[in-house]
């Protein structure tokens, strides 16, 4: 996961970390996220119960969500991008900046807490429970 951290902060993005998908929840509400990352790898909320949620309690602002997982899924309107598990740090970093530039070319982009580079807070990353390796 650290290095995960690097590389976006290193590509000039603000990324945070969040236990689970629930945990996460009370952030979306307080702050803003320009794009999301999270994997099937939690049992209490799903990556598809997330991103519903994100799009029915933010409908005007939603940020994408980039799914993880290791399983084959078929493409789905609740995705910016799916990558799969094992996980290559440049194919995530590349899926987070396709969700990015599709949401400024819809003109959503903007954040209040921005980096060097003039990015956003992107993204909100899973953080790995005790025992696994993601």
């Amino acid at each position: 996961m650290q290095r995960l951290l690097c590389l976006f902060r290193a590509a000039g993005h603000a990324p945070l970390l969040a236990s689970s998908p629930r945990d996460a929840l009370p952030l979306f509400v307080s702050d803003h996220f320009d794009v999301v990352v999270t994997d099937d790898g939690d049992a209490a909320m799903s990556a598809e119960e997330l991103a519903l949620w994100l799009r029915e309690r933010l409908p005007a602002g939603a940020p994408p969500v980039v799914r993880m997982t290791s399983e084959e899924v078929e493409p789905s309107r609740l995705f910016a991008a799916v990558v799969s598990r094992p996980v290559d740090p440049l194919d995530l970093l590349y899926a987070v900046e396709r969700a990015l530039a599709a949401r400024a070319d819809h003109g959503l982009s903007g954040s209040r807490a921005s980096c060097g580079s003039g990015r956003g807070r992107a993204p909100l990353l899973p953080q790995p429970s005790s025992g696994a390796a993601r």
